[in-house]
């Protein structure tokens, strides 16, 4: 997978949040067009855990990955070959390991499935499937049912997210993240728990229970992850310059404080601050802390964002 960001328009229906919140899941987080994660499947059960709770660190740094990396890529609806099926999808998802393409509406309180096209078939959901409700946060639960011309029974999908912590997989540690258990049901449960992360919405690892003959036991990880930049965000006037001497300087206009926040590659918050409100003035964050590579800034108030790149030399 390239380490560079692929960059998409994406028009967003729903006002940005002021400033991220721990442990919490906004519509507004989510994982943007031009974000590509890589996954692989992992063996070893015997370190797995799912523990509920506030604060929890689950250890499975040992898992053993196994078989190949399969890519998954967040699209622009209109650049994919089967939009036309779908008018109301404002994302789209592309599973290279399938291949399949699935298309969804993400708006402020769900992201929710419209459809998919798989191995020639076209399949439209005359009642969607709700994958997330936001904000997704301990004790968040949904029982949603659905109902899809490509199966000859509707089903249902729920979960309750039971955790929230710290996940050590072998690709890293990821803080701010929570862990949901979960049910699809379509003639018989699959059962599930899904490691979410808070700050990025990226799926850090899935653990699926053994239902024979239906569903084997398996489990698939994050090995790579990165987070586009949805580029409708840009009503805050901002401008970045080059990073000298550990300082990254920024340029902005605004009526309102500034809440800052610099995201790794990975999406996570490496460090956050704030900006005094002003008017063509060019404020100075440090970023002496990191190390060289490409990061992001996003910046926000309570009424607008936006997020841009940089790089650390």
């Amino acid at each position: 997978m390239t380490a560079s960001l692929r960059v998409f328009a994406f028009a967003t229906a729903f006002p940005f949040a002021a400033v991220a919140q721990q442990g919490v899941l906004n519509a507004n987080e989510f994982l943007p067009a031009g974000s590509q994660y890589s996954m692989r499947a992992a063996t070893n059960f015997n370190v797995l855990d799912t523990t509920s709770g506030a604060n929890v660190t689950w250890e499975m740094a040992s898992l053993t990955l196994t078989g190949p990396a399969y890519q998954t890529s967040f699209l622009v609806p209109a650049s994919t070959p089967y939009a036309s099926n779908f008018p109301a999808a404002n994302l789209a998802v592309y599973e290279a390991s399938l291949p399949r393409y699935s298309y969804f509406d993400r708006s402020a309180t769900a992201f929710s499935r419209l459809g998919f096209y798989y191995n020639g078939q076209i399949g439209t959901y005359s009642d969607t499937q709700i994958e997330l409700r936001f904000p997704l946060q301990l004790g968040s639960t949904s029982d949603d049912t659905w109902d899809c011309d490509a199966f000859t029974f509707p089903g249902t999908y729920r979960y309750t997210c039971i955790g929230s912590g710290t996940l050590e997989i072998p690709s890293g540690t990821y803080e701010d993240v929570l862990l949901l258990r979960g049910v699809s049901n379509n003639l018989t449960d699959f059962k599930f728990y899904q490691w979410v992360s808070a700050e990025t919405g990226a799926y850090l690892m899935f653990y699926f229970v053994p239902n024979p003959p239906f569903q084997s036991e398996g489990a698939q990880v994050l090995t790579s992850l990165v987070v586009g930049v949805d580029e409708n965000n840009g009503l805050l006037p901002m401008r970045l310059h080059a990073v000298v001497d550990g300082t990254l300087p920024v340029s902005y206009t605004s009526a309102e404080p500034l809440r800052y926040r610099l995201l790794d590659a990975a999406g996570r918050t490496a460090a956050t601050g704030n900006l005094a409100a002003a008017t063509n003035s060019t404020g100075l964050v440090d970023v002496a802390m990191l190390h060289s590579g490409i990061y992001l800034i996003e910046l926000a108030s309570s009424t607008t964002s936006r997020t841009e790149r940089f790089f650390v030399p």
